[in-house]
């Protein structure tokens, strides 16, 4: 895969079964480029060695920045949880090649699902997996802790220093605990069917006219 953005077009896997592997990809945000795992350590939160596309520049990046997005990993330093699920075993996308537009159909096999656009040429047919996104309390909590500390913009650009002791009792453990709870809650209340999308797996094109896979569609000549 040269493109991360072309992600459609390949296998889709669910985010609980993914482990780092050579040579996955991965989609750097700020950068704007992407680049393959080229070593893992799995001892050490820096564990993963990238190497770039353009050149042969090598640097490691933090496991805790990478979200699975189905088909590669996106670097992002930002507290997002992404979820990619199973396939539900009837929800799919039909593409029209001719119109060049696309449905959500649903079918118990990829026939009854591909009856659903009868009589209106070739289709490529994706599986559906669908994305959630949550927001990372653990990591919110801990950029907010960074902020306060003496390195962070609190104290170096606002001239507004907490002593290591305050800090210490103002984000002590309990308080740190209520507020990952807090935060979980009102991500909830706030979009309590979530915030979600859907990804296509491996496209297989149908004849919509005979509904039967391209290979063995008999409509060609007619």
């Amino acid at each position: 895969m040269n493109d991360p953005n072309i992600r459609i077009f390949s296998e889709i896997i669910p985010t609980e079964e993914v482990d780092y592997e050579l040579m996955q990809t991965i989609w750097d945000v700020a950068r704007g480029q992407y680049g393959h795992i080229c070593k893992v350590d799995s001892e050490d939160d820096r564990g993963l060695l990238v190497k770039w596309a353009e050149g042969d520049e090598r640097h490691y990046v933090r496991k805790k920045n990478l979200h699975w997005v189905g088909s590669h990993w996106i670097c992002v330093p930002r507290p997002w949880k992404i979820y990619v699920s199973e396939w539900d075993d009837e929800t799919l996308i039909a593409q029209s090649h001719e119109l060049q537009s696309e449905i959500m159909v649903e079918g118990f096999s990829m026939e009854s699902a591909v009856s659903k656009v009868r009589g209106k040429g070739l289709f490529s047919m994706f599986r559906l997996h669908r994305v959630e996104l949550r927001i990372d309390a653990i990591a919110l909590l801990r950029g907010l802790e960074w902020d306060l500390s003496p390195n962070g913009p609190f104290s170096s650009a606002l001239d507004l220093e907490i002593s290591p002791v305050t800090l210490a009792q103002t984000m002590k453990d309990s308080v740190m605990v209520n507020l990952a709870k807090e935060l979980d809650n009102a991500w909830d209340r706030g979009a309590p069917e979530g915030i979600w999308w859907v990804a296509g797996g491996s496209g297989e094109v149908w004849c919509s006219d005979c509904i039967k896979p391209q290979m063995r569609c008999c409509c060609v000549g007619e």
